[in-house]
């Protein structure tokens, strides 16, 4: 094989067709839920009780009337719903749940027609220790005393364990959370706390910021005897978070974080 010719085959051995990756196209995503609906932002706002295990919570949900329906459906999974309706009229709607499907049907008495909402919820539930949804996780810190610590585990789709939302996702909303706790406990999300404010008798409200739009299972929640250790890497604050009494563990999963984060910055900037 001539010199040229054997160059040609190994620089150019097969010719490649590229196809771009189609668009994101919500009606065509797979799904179980009605697409008829979608929220747009959620106000949650969640009380739990760390002796008790119990958990009450309120939401508010601006949604999308993307077809008239007078049905909504949507996720929760071993959920109490005490009352749903419509903030514009207090139109109330008959609640079924379906644990098996893991759904909440609201039947409103009247045909909702397109256009944005707003979809007000009470509900209950339990917390239990398996790491699903919203959990608790007993602990011993340094000094062997037990210490309780609530957590959540939303991926894949676990949320609708903690709120009654559209636990898929495809459905992307924007949320604010704000939880109830202990004074004593530090509490974490996802976003920064934009305000706390004392209540009842050793207790406190934690509002944290409104979120980017994003799926349901990237929300989370935890709150306990935690400390943070804390950095800075391309102009961003970091804190990596763990029990009391234990931050030298912390220390060097937020050096590898210092590296790294420059790095995806860089590449998120091409």
């Amino acid at each position: 094989m001539k010199r040229s010719a054997f160059f040609a085959a190994c620089v150019f051995p097969l010719a490649i067709t590229v196809h771009a990756e189609a668009p994101f196209d919500f009606d065509r995503t797979p799904g179980r839920l009605p697409k008829t609906v979608a929220p747009i932002a959620y106000q949650i706002d969640v009380t739990p009780d760390l002796e008790k295990l119990t958990l009450t919570g309120h939401e508010t949900i601006r949604i999308n009337i993307r077809q008239a329906t007078d049905t909504i459906v949507l996720n929760q999974a071993g959920l109490h719903i005490q009352s749903a309706k419509l903030t514009r009229d207090g139109a109330a709607a008959a609640v079924t749940l379906d644990e098996a499907a893991q759904t909440a049907t609201l039947k409103f008495p009247r045909i909702l027609p397109p256009g944005d909402e707003t979809l007000e919820i009470t509900y209950s539930g339990t917390i239990p220790a398996t790491p699903a949804g919203i959990y608790y996780d007993d602990y011993k810190d340094a000094a062997g005393a037990r210490k309780r610590m609530l957590v959540t585990q939303f991926e894949v789709a676990d949320a609708r364990r903690m709120f009654p939302g559209w636990d898929e996702p495809a459905f992307k909303a924007t949320f604010q959370l704000t939880a109830t706790l202990p004074r004593a406990l530090a509490a974490v999300s996802n976003m920064p706390i934009e305000s706390t404010t004392p209540t009842g008798t050793g207790l406190q409200r934690v509002r944290f910021k409104t979120s980017p739009r994003m799926s349901s299972y990237l929300l989370a929640l935890v709150a306990g005897d935690m400390k943070a250790v804390s950095a800075q890497a391309a102009g961003v604050a970091m804190n990596a978070w763990t029990p009391s009494g234990r931050e030298e563990q912390a220390r060097y999963p937020l050096e590898v974080e210092q590296k790294v984060l420059p790095y995806y910055k860089g590449v998120a900037l091409l």
